[in-house]
């Protein structure tokens, strides 16, 4: 799961946009899930069995995808005590896989043993040589494991499967489906800031969504840089202003690309994806903030059906924005 929450929904209309005075019934939903929160607004008729459905469902994917669980199929599979993937496995990793094959190697399902190496996974921040990177980049690629007939096959014994950069959207997806296989056609998801809306809000507009500015405050959430309409799409935020750490004067952020092995520098602060599905806009927010400013537009230009707002480092250090021509309908005057 990311540790980077950036987008926030506000579950309020814009009254411009607003074509129905009738009052609609609001129900809201929310748990502990994949080691972050679980968030669910959703508008008509409260849904019978949405409970029991919804906590049959986080208990069946952590048990087959969590990174966090030993038990979990996936935890198994990485401390090399399991080799048989289940049907859940078999689907994230088809659709990770395409997605390693297709950015050349930027978006990876086994960059974990870098992200331990570089200080951000089980292992404290340390000096790093090149050595030490060009000997756990071995473990790091496409085609350090094969699938077949269920069977994952490693390379290396140290090989690990880390869902974390598209898990939480695949769940935004997933739980969807069971809203929409109830009836329901007017939600709002959100899985640890990983988002999935489907209709309207309340108000009878598209849901808002605020996108923090990239300012580290621990303290809480930031104010938002824009707010935009999601319309029947998924959004993922990604960014690198919060979770670095500073050694000998400079400074290492936790997105690192698994072509190189080192962690990304570039202006890019951070990268919003609107996509059909939640799942695709997780892994391209990921993918992006790898790819920096010009390689993921040159990226995106190749996908359909895809809308981005960056934020950035101007060269006066301020905040400078940059979005794909089809988002700019979606954007919404402050609230």
């Amino acid at each position: 799961m990311k540790q980077l929450v950036l987008a926030s929904v506000l579950a309020l209309g814009i009254s411009a946009c607003s074509q129905n005075s009738k009052k609609v019934e609001v129900h809201k939903y929310a748990m502990d899930a994949f080691g972050s929160n679980l968030n669910i607004t959703y508008t008509g008729e409260e849904l019978k069995g949405l409970d029991f459905a919804v906590k049959t469902f986080v208990e069946n994917f952590n048990a087959s995808l969590s990174t966090y669980d030993p038990s979990s199929t996936i935890s198994r599979i990485n401390a090399n005590e399991e080799s048989k993937i289940d049907s859940l496995n078999f689907k994230v990793l088809q659709q990770g896989m395409w997605w390693t094959k297709y950015s050349g190697g930027a978006f990876d399902l086994s960059v974990g043993p870098l992200v331990d190496l570089w200080g951000f996974g089980k292992n404290k921040p340390t000096q790093v040589d090149s050595a030490q990177v060009d000997s756990v980049r071995r473990y790091v690629g496409y085609g350090v494991f094969t699938v077949n007939k269920m069977i994952l096959a490693k390379s290396y014994p140290e090989v690990r499967i880390d869902y974390n950069a598209i898990a939480p959207g695949f769940a935004a997806d997933m739980l969807g489906d069971i809203l929409t296989q109830k009836g329901c056609t007017n939600f709002y998801i959100n899985v640890g800031g990983e988002i999935k809306c489907s209709g309207y809000n309340q108000d009878s507009a598209f849901w808002l969504i605020g996108i923090e500015k990239p300012i580290d405050n621990p303290g809480g959430q930031n104010e938002a840089m824009r707010y935009i309409r999601v319309m029947n799409q998924g959004l993922a935020t990604s960014g690198n202003y919060r979770k670095f750490y500073e050694m000998d004067g400079k400074r290492y952020s936790h997105t690192i690309d698994p072509r190189s092995g080192y962690p990304v520098q570039h202006d890019l602060l951070s990268v919003t994806i609107l996509a059909p599905e939640a799942s695709t806009a997780d892994v391209l927010a990921t993918t992006c903030m790898v790819f920096g400013r010009k390689g993921a537009k040159e990226y995106l230009a190749q996908l359909q059906n895809v809308e981005y707002y960056f934020i950035y480092t101007g060269e006066d250090g301020t905040f400078k924005e940059e979005w794909s021509p089809g988002l700019e309908k979606q954007f919404v005057e402050e609230k």
